[in-house]
């Protein structure tokens, strides 16, 4: 398992596989770092892969587009 996150929040994750894909003040540099990331953890066989969700406007739209293709189109809603 693995769980894609932001800088900010990844010490609230407790999973032993976390990647930190970029800050939430560089969107940008999330998308870029996005692709590579999806098929790093595809390479190491990885069968869950868990993502924090983006901000649904600008690039953010892209990002979770991304996501939401590599994910099936599958999501779970966070329980708060």
């Amino acid at each position: 398992m693995a769980i894609i996150v932001a800088e900010e929040t990844a010490s609230f994750y407790p999973a032993n596989l976390i990647k930190v894909i970029g800050t939430r003040q560089h969107l940008d540099t999330i998308a870029k770092n996005l692709y590579g990331l999806l098929r790093e953890l595809d390479e190491a066989e990885i069968q869950y892969i868990y993502s924090e969700a983006f901000p649904l406007d600008g690039i953010g739209i892209g990002i979770m587009n991304r996501l939401e293709k590599a994910a099936g189109f599958r999501r779970i809603k966070a329980e708060r």
